[in-house]
């Protein structure tokens, strides 16, 4: 009886309470260590982009430079070439001009009508106001080194304009006289001359 009233021994911990924490805390170690390896890949992702934005950032200023300059150059050759082509229009009705004023004087001195003088007198004005006009035009578009050509034409047309004026005052009689006379030995010469001008600037303008 002594015996079985005997309560049995109580059982003794051998494994420590702090060693079952500890295998708590490190089941929580590969997920933090997962977490730390994200965080450093996102960081590296950012810098290889920002890198990258850089490197790319470079490599396009130089071709939008070189971009803009061909735009540039494109654009002046383009005004140089609308430029050529004007000065050479202008040319062609210049010579025009010239070939239009010499066609109304052979046409006066061919009329025997009293009243040739003022009528063919007129149209000789209006085909210089259009040779003027011109002239004009002319002057505007060509570049300033050829302002010497330019006068030297201008001063041939003026001598031109002053060697054909008196004729308008001939009488029928003595246009058929001399007529023929002025139109081999000054009007002839002085067209050829102010055309050999005429194209000598052209030529000038041309190798510019």
């Amino acid at each position: 009886m002594a015996v079985s009233g005997m309560r049995p021994p109580p059982l003794i911990q051998t494994r420590p309470e702090n060693e079952r924490n500890h295998r708590g805390v490190m089941g929580h170690e590969p997920h933090m260590e997962s977490l730390s390896v994200r965080k450093r890949s996102y960081r590296t992702w950012a810098v290889f982009s920002l890198a990258l934005s850089l490197l790319l950032g470079l490599m396009l200023v130089p071709a939008l430079t070189a971009l803009r300059r061909s735009e540039q150059i494109y654009r002046e050759i383009r005004s140089n070439q609308e430029q050529f082509q004007t000065s050479q229009h202008v040319f062609e009705a210049l010579s025009q001009n010239v070939f239009t004023i010499s066609i109304t004087i052979r046409e006066f001195l061919l009329d025997n009508s009293p009243e040739a003088g003022r009528t063919y007198l007129a149209r000789l004005s209006s085909n210089w106001e259009q040779l003027q006009g011109n002239l004009t035009r002319l002057r505007q578009i060509l570049p300033p080194g050829e302002t010497g050509v330019l006068l030297k034409l201008e001063r041939e047309l003026d001598a031109y304009r002053a060697s054909i004026l008196p004729i308008f005052g001939w009488t029928p009689q003595q246009r058929a006289e001399r007529g023929a006379y002025f139109l081999r030995e000054e009007q002839r010469p002085r067209r050829q001359s102010i055309l050999a001008v005429a194209e000598e600037l052209a030529v000038l303008n041309s190798s510019l």
